[in-house]
């Protein structure tokens, strides 16, 4: 199981700032976004650009995860959208 933790308006999309999602087995962070996309399809267009690349900070287990990191059973997930400010 998983523990989901989201953000800003990310939270409001998906209706909560945290649930968890059982997972069979350890997988890339690539196909767990893909499952949580299936799972809230609003986040969709909000995880992935275009060019199939991440749009948001993605933490596992408070650190900066990328495309190959391993999401495995018991960890925590937080998606952050980008910051803005000037």
């Amino acid at each position: 199981m998983v523990r989901l933790r989201f953000f800003s308006f990310i939270k409001d999309l998906v209706g909560t700032g945290s649930c968890e999602i059982v997972i069979n087995k350890e997988m890339k962070l690539r196909d767990f976004i893909k499952l949580l996309c299936n799972r809230f399809p609003a986040l969709s267009h909000i995880l992935i650009d275009e060019y199939n690349d991440i749009r948001v900070s993605i933490l596992i287990n408070g650190r900066t995860a990328s495309w190959d990191d391993i999401v495995h059973d018991y960890d925590e997930v937080a998606i952050v959208p980008p910051s803005s400010g000037g």
